[in-house]
């Protein structure tokens, strides 16, 4: 096991570990600057040479970028007493957003103000060629935010660049090697990135069973983007 960070194959057994507070816990004084926040400083730095930039959301260190209609996003959250407990397990997630995406599916959305731009976010091992849930360890520091550094530029840092290149997007959509991005928002992309007739192609190649629905078709509604979308955006877009 790397002393650096932990792997876990299942959400399951990655939540169980997350969620576990210490069994023995001695307050310490809290420090000027915890581990936890000298590697989100490092880290961040170290980006800002890719154009990223660091922010406190609510105290979680937040590393984000906007190239046209995307929002770049790399999100380290701290475990339970990360402030003085160093060993204390503190996560890194990645999201990706967009407008035009938002835009796209206001067309079918109730209300459309609150179409959701989300486009794919989890943890940052899902993006590995082994695809895993990773927690890391603040008492690495240093060693610590290099790892994090590592995968970010082995594998988030090209997945994020895939939706900036339309010929590349629609190859992974296509042969559905695109992590974290299921069918509904890959046609939604496709839309976004081409046309309705691109969609079409997509849902009549890979997606003809999903779509074998002959019921009614409600406007979607909620928050986040649910599965069962994919009647709404066929529909309304006319992709059957």
């Amino acid at each position: 096991m790397d002393p650096l960070f932990r792997s876990f194959p299942t959400l399951g057994q990655w939540s169980a570990t997350w969620e576990a507070r210490p069994s023995r816990f001695r307050v310490k004084k809290k420090a000027e600057r915890s581990p936890f926040q000298e590697i989100a400083h490092y880290v961040g730095g170290a980006l800002s040479n890719h154009g990223y930039q660091l922010f406190q959301n609510g105290g979680m260190p937040l590393i984000e970028k906007r190239v046209r209609e995307y929002r770049q996003e790399i999100l380290l959250l701290p475990g339970p007493e990360m402030d003085t407990r160093a060993e204390v397990p503190f996560s890194v997630q990645v999201h990706l957003s967009s407008t035009v995406l938002a835009e796209i599916r206001s067309v079918y959305w109730k209300p459309p103000t609150r179409a959701p731009q989300s486009v794919a976010h989890g943890n940052l091992g899902q993006l590995s060629p082994d695809p895993s849930f990773l927690l890391f360890h603040g008492a690495g520091r240093v060693e610590t935010a290099g790892k994090i550094l590592e995968l970010l530029h082995a594998n988030v840092l090209p997945w994020f660049e895939i939706f900036h290149r339309p010929t590349l997007l629609r190859e992974r959509i296509y042969t559905r090697s695109l992590p974290l991005v299921d069918d509904c928002t890959s046609v939604e992309l496709l839309l976004a990135e081409f046309d309705p007739f691109e969609a079409r192609s997509f849902v009549r190649l890979r997606m003809e069973s999903i779509l074998d629905h002959t019921g009614p078709v409600d406007l979607a509604e909620g928050f986040d983007p649910q599965p069962d979308r994919v009647h709404s955006v066929a529909a309304y877009y006319n992709l059957r």
